[in-house]
Formats: structure tokens, sequence, C-alpha cells
């Protein structure tokens, strides 16, 4: 954003809505007992669902109880509810939680003739599948249906692939996802080959100073929000600095799968160069060691915590009882031992989450010494974790592009060490900012003498769409009014609550008319109902058109550091509905005026039923956007980050 905004306190009295929330009635749990565990018609599946759902988040205790007491033994026929009946399974038996028998029951509904094909494929949102019934995409499906039941189970936040392959120009209300039999490479952008792979390292020979970044991945044709900011900050500074891209042949950052080529290619952009080295992952990643590398350095991380907060248990001794030093003396023998444990099992969860290129290594630390300064993307992956402290040995200066937002790694003690030892952070709104200042302070050893980076503003440039740009539209939404979610379709996202809201919503009757569609490669099961469209990934044209006619965008995401859609809407005067858990969002939409952000279902329901009362968002959204998001405010940014990082040399 502009430099001024960024620095301009905001007032959040008005982002939510006006208003009494709708009082939704508690479901009753002996009555969902009942129905659980008796026979039904399919058409009762969905309020049940609902009714399951807000149990489970209303009454927590009645909710284990309910898991505890149910049997669950019916089938339903074979239908479009049967996706909408396996779910329910999943949410009862295992909660997202590991459970052994609930998976087995789980994993043979799923693979039984009760499903059928299509829905395996809706269950496991394959991308291999695209219309066709060869039974070598069969047996490619079913042996895929473990992996998509355990990504489910075991690791809620698994992104699902981020690998766009277009789908036929076609909508439907089912949970098929879009993408083609095998995974094609995506869309390149405009480059050429420079080099081979196994060739000489990449040329300096510029009058201009040369900048390196360091990001997982790179390219075009696939999502990501981080990867969206390089690329646009590589853009804007191609005029005045020799910019060198250091990256993977990845595209799936769940997998690491060498999707490029190895080398260099030269981008061309706005008549500069910009040179993408690109590096062979060594391995793909191993998920099911991943989770449990993770799940365990989690529980770590709580149990360390939990001493820090009580170190001696001193609050439970009387005033005159004095401490027992050998329960000290052993307490501290834990703590040290946990530490160590957490430092061993982060070297691990480093190793597997990946993206590991030793040769993409080697080289950069080959060439940094001819770069005159370094900025790494993200702080989490291993590409920035296991070269940022060598670059910082090296005395280079260096920045970060955090994309932070509250997450549990950024209690990791290496994460920490790492914000600590950048000379610049380069962030996209100041509750990013207060967020990573807030991660060091709380673990200074000396807080009066700490010294921590410089936070300076980045961000990404949106442009106002022309009134003649081209749009197609789609069929089977004219004449419809409907909210708009565009995104990866995945529980981390929020989608999963954001499902639930709106089903709610329109159970209610509040607007029985409303549609929600849902723009976006799946990595979840979506239940099938007439008024939940499902579009896979579209072409730009028929999602220009989505934004011209949609009623509000929904961002449903807790986790956000910037929130590209939120002003990719606004630049269209599109109204936004927002989480209201996520700091930023709340904040950039009280800067906007052009939304409303919500904290429980209730709210939802209720910021939807005040649109009409937002002001003129099809002005002021533009308007915004054309004051703090311009090409030149952005540009400037980048530009004063690296002037900032050259005076540290």
């Amino acid at each position: 954003m502009k430099s001024e905004l960024y620095r301009t306190e905001v007032s959040l009295e008005k982002v939510y809505p006006p208003g009494t929330a709708l009082a939704l009635p508690e479901p009753d749990k002996e009555e969902l007992l009942n129905s659980l565990n008796s026979s039904y018609e399919d058409s009762a599946l969905l309020p049940l669902y609902i009714s399951v759902i807000g149990l489970r988040r209303s009454a927590p205790v009645k909710w284990q109880d309910l898991r505890r007491a149910i049997r669950f033994q019916f089938l339903p026929a074979r239908n479009q509810f049967t996706t909408l009946w396996l779910d329910l399974i999943f949410l009862l038996f295992l909660d997202r939680h590991a459970d052994v028998g609930a998976m087995a029951l789980y994993g043979s509904a799923a693979r039984s003739t009760l499903a059928g094909p299509i829905v395996v494929y809706r269950l496991v949102a394959s991308r291999f599948f695209e219309g066709r019934s060869s039974p070598g995409i069969l047996a490619i499906t079913t042996a895929r249906i473990r992996l998509g039941i355990w990504k489910r189970v075991f690791y809620r936040a698994a992104k699902g692939s981020d690998q766009s392959s277009r789908r036929k120009d076609q909508v439907n209300t089912t949970s098929a996802p879009s993408g083609s039999q095998f995974p094609t490479p995506p869309t390149k952008l405009d480059t050429h080959r420079s080099h081979s792979a196994m060739g000489p390292g990449p040329s300096f020979h510029s009058s201009k100073s040369s900048i390196g970044f360091v990001v997982p991945r790179f390219g075009t044709g696939f999502a990501g929000g981080i990867e969206a900011l390089a690329r646009q900050a590589a853009s804007l500074l191609a005029s005045d600095y020799n910019v060198h891209i250091y990256t993977t042949c990845a595209t799936d950052y769940l997998t690491w799968s060498n999707v490029f080529s190895a080398g260099t290619d030269s981008w061309i952009e706005n008549g500069h160069e910009i040179s993408i080295h690109r590096f062979e992952v060594d391995h793909e990643r191993d998920l099911n060691r991943f989770v449990k590398i993770e799940s365990r350095l989690k529980e770590l991380l709580k149990q360390n915590e939990a001493v820090i907060v009580a170190p001696d248990h001193s609050h439970t001794r009387a005033p005159n009882e004095s401490v027992d030093k050998s329960l000290v003396s052993e307490s501290q023998k834990h703590s040290y031992e946990r530490e160590r444990n957490i430092e061993s099992i982060t070297g691990d969860w480093i190793e597997s989450q990946g993206p590991i290129s030793s040769s993409l290594e080697e080289q950069f630390l080959t060439d940094v010494q001819k770069l005159d300064a370094v900025v790494f993307f993200t702080i989490q992956y291993s590409s920035t974790i296991r070269l940022l402290q060598k670059v910082k040995d090296l005395g280079k200066p260096l920045a970060v592009v955090p994309a932070a937002h509250p997450d549990w790694t950024l209690d990791l003690p290496t994460v920490q060490e790492n914000l600590r030892l950048a000379d610049l952070w380069i962030t996209s709104t100041p509750e990013e900012e207060a967020l990573l200042r807030k991660t060091v302070e709380s673990t200074d050893e000396e807080p009066h003498a700490a010294v921590h980076p410089v936070a300076m503003p980045g961000g990404i440039p949106i442009s106002i769409p022309d009134s003649n740009l081209k749009q197609e539209p789609i069929p089977s939404l004219q004449g419809k009014n409907f909210l708009l979610y565009v995104g990866r379709l995945d529980p981390s996202k929020g989608v999963d609550d954001l499902i639930e809201y709106f089903l709610t919503l329109i159970g209610t009757d509040l607007d029985s008319d409303l549609k929600l569609v849902l723009v976006g490669n799946s990595a979840m099961a979506i239940p099938d109902h007439p008024s939940v469209y499902c579009t896979g990934y579209i072409s730009s044209e028929k999602l220009e058109w989505l934004y011209s006619h949609a009623r509000a965008l929904i961002n449903p995401s807790a986790y956000e550091s910037l929130s590209i859609v939120l002003l990719e809407a606004w630049a269209r005067g599109l109204p936004t509905i927002a989480n209201g858990m996520s700091d930023v969002m709340v904040a950039q939409t009280a800067r906007s005026g052009c939304g409303y952000c919500y904290r429980s279902k209730e709210e939802f329901l209720l910021a939807v039923k005040s649109l009409d009362g937002l002001p003129d968002v099809e002005t002021q959204g533009p308007a915004f956007i054309r004051e703090f998001y311009n090409e030149q405010s952005i540009a400037e940014n980048y530009k004063k980050a690296m002037q900032f990082l050259y005076f540290q040399e």
C-alpha cells in the first residue's frame, strides 16, 4: 500500500454489520442423536449436516457426547446426496483427528459401489479426472483414494495442488474439480532459455546493481500470494536493478514435484530482462513423515509454552514455603531436554517441509558474492531457513518478505532467529509488521537491548479494469443473485465454514434465491446442493464476468497477510465480506470502507443482509485502489526498500 496509508490509524467502528444478529437456536443433541441413529429420507441430510456442525461449534461437550453415543449405521441411496453423507461420516467420526476405526469406515464407504467412481473423484478432489472413464484413469484414482482420505484426516491444512489446468467451458453444481489426467506444465512467462541445466552459472555483466530473489516457486499458471508479490516486485525493480530469481522447478508446494526444466530463462518485462534460475528439487515431500514430524513439533512447543508460563510452580507455594531445589533442578533438566528436542525436530521439520534443492543452494552461495543485496520471500520454507544465516555470515544486505499471518510456525526459535537476522522486513500491511514485532519481542532475552530489523511497506499494485475489458458470460449463472469466492477450495482457507454459513443462510429464508459460486481448484469435497456452484479453474474473461455480476465477494480465511482478492474486488467496485478473525482484513476493510467483517455465523448472516446499507462501493472501491495501490506508489516502496539495503553494506 502507499506509505501514507501505512502510517494512518484506522477506526474499526463501521467494519461490523449494524443491527442485531439473528439468534440461531442451538441444535438439540437428543433430537440429532435420534435422527442419526434412524433411517430417514436423503433430503434430510442437508439440515442434519448443518445442525451437526452447529452443535460442534456451539456446544463442544455435547458434541463429544453425541459422537460417543452415535451408531450411524444407515446407508443412503446412490444419488447426489452421497458425497454429503460421506462428509457427515467424516465430520462425526473423525472430526479431523486420527481415528483408525473411523478412517477404515470412511475409506470403505468411499471405495464401495455406494459412492461410485464419480463421487470418489469428488471426494478426493482429484485433478486426474475430466469427464473420462477409461480403466487407466479409474486405476490411478483408486490408487489415490487412500492418500486423499489421509490428507483430510491427518492434514487439514494441506493446501492441495495449486497446479492449474484449465477445465472445459462449463459450470456445474457438483464438487468435481477441474484438471486433466496428468499434470501439465503451467503457462510460462514470456521467456527464452539462455543456457542449459548443466551449463555455466548466470551472467552478471550489467551496469546496474544486482539483486537476488530467493522464492520457493515462481511462474504463472498457479495460484499463490507470495509468488504474485515476487513477480510484481521483480517487475517493478527491473528498470533500475539487475534482478535474478533463484527458484525451484516445482509448481505444487504440497509435493514439490519438478515440473519446469532446470536452467536459466530470461523474462522480458517492459523491455527489461529478469533472469530466472531454476533448480530441481532433490526429492518430493513425504506427506506421511511431514505430518508426523509437524504434529510432534507442535506438541513440544505447547509443552514448552506451558513451562514458560509456570516455570517453577511458585504460584502454588505458601508464602513461607521453601522451594524444593531438587525439583527445580529436575524441571530445568526437562526444560533443557525439551529445547534440545525442539531444535532436533525443527531440523527434521525444515527438511521435510521443503523444498530442498542442493543445486540451488550450491549455485546461489557461489553467485551471492556477485549480488549487491538478497531478498527472501516467505520465512517458513526451507529455501529461506537454510540460506538466510549463510547470507548473513557473508555480510550481504538482506531483506525478508515474510507474508506472515498468525501461525504456529512463528513460535519456532529458528524462524524467530531468522526474522531477527534480516536487515529489513518488507511487509504488506501495518498489521503484519505488528505481528512480526510481537513475535520477536516476546522471546527477546534482553528486551531493552534488542535491536530489531527495520520494517518498510511493500505491497502489490492493483489495476483498475477497463470498462471495455472482455467478459465471457456463464449461461448457468445469468440472471442469478450470487455471492462469490475466489481461491483454493480448502478447509485451511475457511471454505468449509463458508459453505456451512451459506447453507444456514438460505435455510433461514433470509435470501432464499441467493447462490454461492466457488471459483478455484478443489482440495476438499463440496456438498452437492443446487445453490452451490463450483467452477474449477476458469478463464480471466469468465472471472471478470463473475466479478461484475456478483452481489459480494467473500474471503472466509482467518490467515491473511494482505488478501489480494479483496483489493481486486474493490478495484471493480464489488463489496466484500471478510473473516473478522483476521486483523489484516478487518483493518483493510476499515481503510477502504467497502465491506463488512464477521466473527460468527450469526454475524455473517447479518453482513449479507446488510450489504445494501454500504456506501457507494462502486465508486469508493476503485478510488481507494487508485489512490493507495497504484503502480507508481508500490514501485516507490520497493525502490526505497532497496536503497535502504544498499546503505547496510
